[in-house]
């Protein structure tokens, strides 16, 4: 036998969830000025504009992420088969090349912290067509220059890349890395992480 009553408040409850629905949809495209179904079609990345650069730097972590503090000197260059990750990092006073080397051995290999990021390995897992990775370490050189020609000085900053890492996809292929163990073993102490960085034979250039 038909129930009116039970009718009726099924249709009132589908009546209110469609509602519901249409709402969430225009409040999407207010906020983000784009239908959701576009998304849905066209994928996230696409309509959003995600840059591989930005999937890198997401992966990696090594960068500031709130914007008001991220250096200028932040960047990541894509080429064919390789991308170099540049990061602005004060030289310390005093400088122990070990200790800046390892520095590169940790960020390159495995994201900025302990929980923060991932490392080569995760990179080239996601892409495929690269074969290299660099990691550069950028300070700023502060040089004084005549401004007017009588004596009046003008400051500049320019930026010197103190340390380059590069490592490979068919070294990174030979071992079998596990992201967490890898950090502890890169942070364990200064010597086991240098041992780490050359058993995967990282080029190496360092000037301090």
């Amino acid at each position: 036998m038909f129930d009116l009553f039970k009718f009726k408040s099924v249709f009132s409850l589908l009546v209110v969830l469609l509602f519901s629905a249409l709402a969430g949809l225009a409040d999407f495209r207010t906020n983000f000025g784009i239908s959701p179904l576009l998304v849905s079609s066209l994928g996230f990345e696409q309509v959003f504009a995600i840059t591989k650069e930005d999937r890198i730097e997401r992966i990696m972590e090594i960068f500031y992420l709130k914007s008001e503090i991220k250096s200028p000197y932040d960047s990541i260059e894509l080429k064919s088969d390789s991308a170099t990750i540049s990061a602005w990092r004060e030289i310390p006073p005093n400088p122990n090349p070990d200790f800046i080397e390892c520095l590169g051995y940790q960020w390159l290999l495995s994201g900025r912290g302990t929980k923060i990021g991932d490392g080569a390995a995760k990179v080239f897992i996601e892409f495929p067509e690269l074969n290299s990775l660099e990691l550069r370490l950028v300070d700023l050189d502060f040089v004084s220059e005549s401004k007017d020609g009588h004596g009046k000085l003008n400051k500049q900053a320019k930026p010197r890349t103190y340390l380059k890492l590069r490592v490979q996809r068919s070294e990174i292929e030979k071992y079998r890395i596990d992201n967490d163990k890898f950090k502890k073993q890169l942070r364990q102490d200064v010597s086991s992480c240098i041992q780490i960085g050359r058993r995967l034979k990282i080029e190496k250039e360092i000037q301090l």
